[in-house]
């Protein structure tokens, strides 16, 4: 779906992708065989060299360590930049956007995925009785909705392209299936999750996901947004 996404508002050729936080590089991985060069950021050193280890040309430092010591060769380089899961983690998500901004062509797309905590169905299931599972202290420092991150990334200068989500989780609590601290649970929830997903045309899938983020369902907020015009 991303990259579906991504080929459909990024027509200029070469294609560049930098995953910031990009792990084990498996999203890079997929992205270089289906036609995008592929950069990651990743400070974990085993993850790294993991993702070297699969062709890939991962840095093993951290966004701002990486523009200070190589920014120059980067700047309005990319044409995507993805950041998956890394804003709830820093303290400095303003500088961190900022910092995406100077590495992105003018017309350079971002994607960030962060969760979708204290919505709808979390809070619901908390009235049932649950405690607030999603506080994830120290590890979480920052916490999102569609409406903060939409708002967030207007105020840097971006234009909000497209708002999607994936499948809301809180169902299985609110079906009894308590995956709560229950990694057995919780991994059959996934399978059922994946299966779901898997037996849909990617079209509704996607319809689906675009509808439910409308409603502020979903267990991620996942935004795309390109440089505004000056």
């Amino acid at each position: 779906d991303r990259l579906l996404t991504l080929n459909k508002y990024i027509k200029d050729k070469p294609k560049r992708v930098l995953d910031v936080g990009c792990g084990n590089g498996f999203f890079l991985k997929f992205m270089s065989e289906n036609g995008w060069e592929s950069f990651g950021i990743e400070p974990s050193p085993t993850a790294s060299e993991y993702a070297c280890s699969l062709g890939l040309n991962v840095f093993n430092t951290t966004l701002e360590e990486f523009v200070r010591n190589k920014g120059s060769n980067y700047s309005n380089y990319f044409d995507a930049i993805s950041l998956k899961c890394v804003l709830e983690h820093v303290p400095n998500p303003i500088e961190i956007l900022g910092i995406c901004k100077s590495l992105l062509k003018d017309s350079g797309m971002i994607c960030v995925e962060v969760p979708n905590d204290f919505n709808t169905l979390q809070l619901q299931v908390h009235k049932l009785g649950k405690p607030r599972w999603w506080i994830a202290i120290p590890d979480h420092v920052n916490y999102f909705n569609f409406h903060s991150l939409e708002k967030l990334l207007e105020n840097l200068g971006y234009e909000i392209v497209l708002i999607t989500t994936d499948f809301p989780m809180e169902l299985f609590l609110l079906m009894g299936e308590d995956y709560i601290g229950n990694d057995e649970v919780g991994s059959k929830c996934h399978q059922k999750r994946m299966n779901f997903e898997l037996s849909l045309p990617g079209e509704l899938r996607r319809d689906i996901y675009i509808t439910l983020a409308k409603l502020g369902i979903g267990r991620s907020c996942i935004v795309y947004a390109k440089l505004r015009d000056v």
